[in-house]
């Protein structure tokens, strides 16, 4: 051993574990860990080296720094939890990960936001559908009172459109300005989405509070 500081930092203080685990170096970070590396040190957004690994989605890693006791509700600076990160990058098989080391499913950022909302906002119908299964509350509502299907509608996901309205959320829900998920799907153009919602019985005369219609 050459006395290198397995503890250095960026200037944007990432470490040495977390650019490991951000790569998908499990046995890297089982060496800086051995060798005193903490997987409690948080950079410059507050994110820990598994906020890093969840983001990319490395499985063995996860493993890795939950073995080694890496805080699975760890929160960054902006409330978000790696099994958000996890989420809103389409990761199923982290969010397993996660849910099983007892990370919660309905944990909300400093928007509100849950990890459904993130699943739902970049159309990751597998991941909404295992959060689901592990006890997602499909009708949470965010910050400003948007819930899940307003963000998938508001995107264009169909698909998790599908997924949520088969859950049980109605698509005459209405947020705080009186949007609903229809009028996001048309207000950004997604006919697909406007016609499923039309077809379910969404209202097409329904005004926001300034209001602004659908049309």
């Amino acid at each position: 051993a050459l006395g290198a500081d397995v503890a250095v930092q960026t200037k944007d203080r990432r470490s040495a574990v977390m650019l490991a685990a951000r790569g998908g170096h499990d046995a890297v970070v089982g060496v800086l860990v051995a060798a005193g590396a903490s997987v409690e040190v948080v950079d410059g957004n507050g994110w820990t080296a598994l906020h890093h690994a969840c983001t990319e989605g490395r499985e063995s890693v996860v493993r890795c720094l939950i073995k080694h006791g890496a805080d699975v509700k760890a929160a960054a600076t902006d409330g978000r939890t790696p099994l958000v990160l996890a989420a809103a990058g389409g990761h199923d098989g982290v969010v397993d990960l996660l849910v099983a080391a007892g990370a919660a499913v309905g944990a909300v950022d400093g928007n509100g936001w849950t990890a459904l909302h993130d699943a739902c906002a970049n159309g990751h119908d597998a991941v909404v559908r295992r959060l689901m299964q592990h006890g997602a509350d499909v009708h949470v509502r965010a910050g400003n009172e948007r819930t899940a299907l307003m963000v998938a509608a508001r995107r264009g996901h169909l698909g998790v459109v599908d997924t949520l309205v088969a859950a049980g959320v109605a698509v005459s829900d209405v947020e705080f300005e009186g949007w609903t998920a229809l009028l996001y799907a048309c207000a950004d153009g997604h006919e697909a989405v406007v016609r499923r919602l039309m077809a379910l019985g969404a209202d097409v005369a329904v005004q926001t509070k300034d209001r602004r219609s659908a049309v």
